[in-house]
C-alpha cells in the first residue's frame, strides 16, 4: 500500500512539475524605469560653484564671517537697512547690493587693513 502510495505521489509530481514554474520573471523588456533613473554625483567645483553666481546681498540677510586658519574668530552678522554688516573687530562695511564673492572679497580686504 506505501509503495503504491508513493508511486502515485511521483506521478502526480511529475506531471505537474512541468506547470509549476516562477509566476514572476522580471520586468516586461518594454518596461521603462523612469522611478530610479541613476544620477551622477559631482565635485566640480564649476558646477558647485558657478562663476555667474549672482545672488545680491540684501537688508535683513545674515552672513557668517570665519577667518581661514583662525577658527576661534566666527562673527555672525545682519545687513542694516542701509546696507551695512557690522562685525567684531572691523568697522562696518558696505556690502549691500553686492554679490557674495564681492562682499567676500570686500570683507577679507576690510579685516586684512585692520590687521
Amino acid at each position: 500500500m506505501k509503495t503504491q502510495t508513493y508511486m502515485m505521489l511521483v506521478i502526480v509530481l511529475a506531471l505537474c512539475g512541468g506547470s509549476a514554474k516562477a509566476q514572476f520573471n522580471g520586468p516586461a523588456d518594454t518596461a521603462r524605469d523612469t522611478v530610479n533613473t541613476p544620477h551622477v554625483l559631482t565635485t566640480d567645483p564649476d558646477i558647485l560653484y558657478p562663476k555667474t553666481h549672482n545672488t545680491l546681498l540684501r537688508a535683513g540677510d545674515s552672513l557668517r564671517v570665519t577667518v581661514y586658519g583662525h577658527p576661534e574668530y566666527v562673527a555672525l552678522g545682519r545687513i542694516t537697512e542701509e546696507g551695512l554688516l557690522t562685525v567684531p573687530l572691523i568697522d562696518p562695511v558696505a556690502v549691500g547690493d553686492l554679490s557674495v564673492p564681492d562682499a567676500r572679497q570686500k570683507i577679507a580686504e576690510t579685516l586684512e587693513t585692520a590687521g
